[in-house]
């Protein structure tokens, strides 16, 4: 038994080595489409951000055309009136989380306007299906959002699903693009959380994702149907008989958003809207 464990395990090392080379060759195609975009060489293209960096040169502000445009690609469909003003607290849970959830944009915007250094905790909300957990999370997207706080919404499965069937076109593809965006955003939304199984494609495309971020220090803000000590078992857990591990992924996660941990209650409001 320890031999096939050890096997599996062997098999899985070789496979994150495998997948990440591939974001390697990915990060490289962004970076020479930037530089060609920009007329430079990927060497000229990166000392000059190299500069931009060192000097602590402000980012390039977003015009109101842009936010707009990324507010409507992100937040079709039921998720455009998603917005803070429409959200209805009638517990006290439910007027915890909005408060939390108001004061936290607010800090941040704050910090992002008075070029401050910015909170890298994230948000949980935590409930049953239904709630207002993504409700909350979206809207904290459309109200955080200005000239210089880039935003991006990532449902899980949908996330994971996505860039698993684009993977195979190879370097610069849709899943590529996909990631990178995820990756640099300031504030990410990580929406139903805890649905994935622990396998080596969810565990390195994940922890790719989870462990930029936080060496980063960019927010994310998660919605999960987890309860908090499933959340804290997964961060505590041991792999699997393949060798697969969401540990140290969940730990992490853990780590940035346990200072802003909020559970919702209430009946699930999709269906009572629907009665």
């Amino acid at each position: 038994m320890r031999e096939i464990r050890s096997t599996a395990a062997g098999k899985s090392f070789a496979g994150y080595q495998e997948r990440f080379a591939q974001y390697a060759l990915d990060e490289a195609e962004l970076e020479r489409r930037q530089a060609e975009g920009r007329g430079l060489t990927v060497e000229q293209h990166r000392a000059e951000m190299a500069q931009d960096a060192e000097a602590g040169s402000p980012r390039q502000p977003r015009t109101a055309l842009q936010i707009d445009g990324e507010i409507r690609e992100q937040f079709g469909g039921s998720l455009a009136a998603m917005m803070f003003t429409s959200f209805t607290a009638t517990t006290g849970p439910q007027k915890d989380a909005l408060k939390g959830a108001r004061e936290w944009v607010n800090r941040y915007r704050a910090s992002a306007k008075g070029r401050k250094p910015r909170t890298p905790n994230g948000v949980i909300f935590h409930g049953p299906n239904g709630c207002g957990k993504t409700h909350l999370a979206v809207a904290m997207l459309r109200s955080v959002t200005d000239p210089l706080i880039s935003i991006r919404l990532a449902n899980v499965p949908e996330f994971l699903a996505e860039m698993r069937d684009s993977f195979k076109d190879g370097p610069g593809s849709e899943g590529a693009l996909w990631l990178h965006r995820c990756k640099q955003a300031d504030v990410l939304v990580l929406d139903d959380l805890g649905q994935e199984r622990a396998t080596e494609w969810v565990v390195d495309t994940l922890g790719a994702l989870v462990f930029h971020r936080d060496r980063k220090g960019l927010p994310t803000i998660i919605t999960t149907n987890l309860g908090l000590k499933e959340f804290s078992d997964r961060a505590d857990g041991a792999a699997n008989a393949a060798g697969m591990n969401l540990g140290a992924i969940y730990s992490r996660l853990r780590g940035q958003t346990q200072a802003n941990v909020f559970y919702l209650d209430g009946g699930d409001h999709r269906t009572e809207a629907g009665r």
